[in-house]
């Protein structure tokens, strides 16, 4: 059966997350601190701590219930966990912060893709099936956007949107769906065996893992073929 669309998974497969990161969780950790001590609250509270606990739940979560906390929904999880209380003006201003910082320390695409995404728009449809946590599809749009690729992807699906996360077959049917084609004649890449390969494969979509990312280890995988980069991912897709 032809392809005739493709779905990307977002982080780790367009963009490269794994430096910038660091100072944006810091960024977020500095802001609520501020908002705490506003509020009366002693500096030394264990902020990093609590947020590390914050995302240990959001992993469970994730994995075991293929659900994605939001931004909003972390901070509250915060705030039990120092013992804290908080305005509803400074949740929804640390909800927000939480959120719009990517913004200001933006993740990089990986090399290729700005050159490779026009080119695949004309052979295929093009669309993201994304999980989401701090960051939520609204800015994740907005980032898009940015990077001059936002015009070329037909479909866009976030977690925090449909209110599932992958491997739900939910989220790989909402972009199937709005694609207007069989599984069959889709194809997803993405970074992660679990959410991305299996999920996919599960839901009848065919597969590339993609391990730009990380070591360009030889790990067993369902995927159909697999990459390591995006000059590897246009031999597959363009040839």
């Amino acid at each position: 059966m032809k392809i005739k669309s493709l779905s990307f998974d977002l982080w780790n497969t367009l963009f490269f997350d794994h430096s910038i990161m660091y100072s944006r969780n810091e960024a977020r950790v500095k802001y609520f601190q501020d908002v705490l001590v506003k509020n009366g609250y002693d500096h030394k509270l264990d902020i990093a701590g609590a947020m590390q606990y914050c995302w240990d739940h959001f992993e469970k979560m994730w994995r075991d219930k293929h659900k994605t906390l939001n931004a909003r929904e972390l901070l509250i999880l915060s705030c039990e966990q120092l013992g804290v209380e908080l305005p509803e003006k400074d949740i929804n201003d640390v909800s927000r912060y939480y959120e719009d910082v990517i913004l200001d320390y933006p993740p990089i695409l990986f090399e290729g893709v700005s050159g490779t995404i026009p080119e695949l728009a004309k052979k295929y449809k093009l669309g993201i099936t994304s999980d989401t946590a701090y960051t939520p599809g609204r800015v994740l749009k907005q980032l898009l956007k940015l990077e001059g690729i936002l015009e070329y992807f037909r479909v866009l699906t976030f977690s925090d949107e449909i209110g599932c996360s992958k491997p739900d077959p939910r989220a790989f049917g909402c972009t199937v769906k709005l694609f207007g084609n069989a599984p069959g004649e889709s194809l997803h890449i993405g970074d992660n065996e679990y959410t991305d390969i299996q999920g996919a494969k599960n839901f009848g979509m065919k597969t590339i893992l993609f391990k730009g990312a990380y070591e360009r280890e030889e790990a067993p995988t369902a995927a159909d073929y697999r990459a390591n980069d995006w000059n590897e991912l246009r031999k597959i897709l363009l040839d």
